[in-house]
């Protein structure tokens, strides 16, 4: 038999799925909240900054959809915990799991600091790795994981960024063993990897005393010479996430898909 299973009438709806998205307060996470929200899905909203997420809710349009905000940090293994089983408890399921919380820091290996580096690995891998192990344990077949990597994971764009990139690296290694191991019981796990996107978070290089104005203008002139000659969006990405997260591609798991303008090939 050859024909496979029925089509899927609408392969791009989250409709009844319930999905975490950690560091959604801002920028890229609050872009793939919101376009989960429109194409169906409860979200719960996740952020370390309690703040940030009281703003980030009054500004959502939960659309109709179940939208709750839980404040916790994504790489305390005990929050980690108390973040799945909330989940579970209010919205029923867990069945789409976003891993966009994340540190970003300049890194020059002559300058390193150690708390820096400790707690770039703690948010980026460890949380990740936890977090996604304690998804996988209470998320039925036909779950999603998808992770948010980097283009700096494969192809450093600029040198300073040496631990947040090693972080990228180590990801997309995960993305494949999570892939490898979790895809008998019915889980796929990707990785949509952003490559110049302009969110809050550009002030890390931009304002940063590692970088000299004349090494700033190097970086934007390269940024731009990209195919698609201008910077990224941060919903340039989150309607990725959401395809990778659905039905549309249930026939991908333990892939990097690049996000980034063509940055890779300059």
């Amino acid at each position: 038999m050859t024909e496979g299973p029925e089509p899927i009438p609408d392969p791009f709806s989250l409709a009844g799925r319930n999905a975490v998205v950690t560091g959604a307060a801002r920028g890229i996470g609050f872009a793939v909240a919101t376009r989960m929200l429109e194409a169906g899905a409860n979200v719960v909203v996740n952020d370390v900054d309690g703040d940030a997420l009281k703003e980030a809710i009054e500004r959502l349009d939960d659309r109709g959809h179940r939208v709750v905000p839980v404040c916790a940090d994504a790489s305390d293994r005990t929050q980690i915990a108390d973040l799945v089983r909330q989940t579970v408890d209010e919205l029923g399921s867990l069945d789409i799991l976003v891993n966009n919380a994340g540190m970003y820091e300049p890194t020059p290996l002559d300058r390193l600091d150690p708390a820096v580096v400790d707690r770039m690995i703690d948010v980026n891998v460890k949380g990740v790795l936890y977090l996604s192990a304690a998804a996988a344990e209470v998320m039925a077949p036909g779950s999603v994981i998808v992770h948010i990597s980097s283009l700096g994971g494969v192809r450093p764009p600029f040198a300073g960024l040496s631990v947040y990139h090693a972080t990228k690296g180590a990801l997309d290694s995960l993305t494949r063993d999570m892939a490898l191991e979790w895809g008998p019981r019915g889980i796929r796990v990707n990785s949509a990897a952003p490559g110049g996107i302009l969110t809050e978070g550009k002030v890390q290089v931009t304002e940063s005393p590692f970088f000299t104005a004349e090494q700033m203008d190097q970086i934007m002139a390269r940024a731009l010479s990209r195919p698609l000659g201008r910077m990224g969006y941060a919903d340039d990405l989150a309607t990725v996430v959401v395809f990778l997260a659905s039905p549309a591609a249930r026939f991908m798991t333990g892939q990097m898909v690049l996000v980034d303008g063509g940055f890779y090939l300059a």
